[in-house]
């Protein structure tokens, strides 16, 4: 059995911009994500509580990842909540 080890994760959001969002329309929201070791798979998930709606995860790129997502106030009032996954072969995902 593999020796799980604990994945360290740094995720920085701009929290002020997505409480924005919820004022207006669409907002371009940074999203970094850092891991130790490198080379986690980050996945950002949308979870709604409205039956038949997608939850899929979508992949947005292996650590580092320093992106942008638009996020509307449709959005922001549709979901449950926003999830991240970062996971790395060997480690705890986290």
């Amino acid at each position: 059995m593999k020796n799980m080890h604990k994945l360290k994760v740094i995720l920085i959001s701009s929290l002020a911009l997505l409480m924005v969002a919820c004022a207006g329309g669409k907002r371009n929201v940074p999203f970094t994500v850092q891991s130790d070791p490198l080379g986690a798979y980050v996945h950002f998930q949308v979870q709604s509580p409205i039956e038949g709606a997608s939850n899929d995860w979508v992949f947005l790129g292996k650590t580092p990842v320093d992106i942008k997502r638009f996020i509307s106030k449709k959005q922001l009032k549709k979901a449950g909540a926003f999830r991240l996954s970062v996971q790395k072969e060997g480690f705890s995902t986290q």
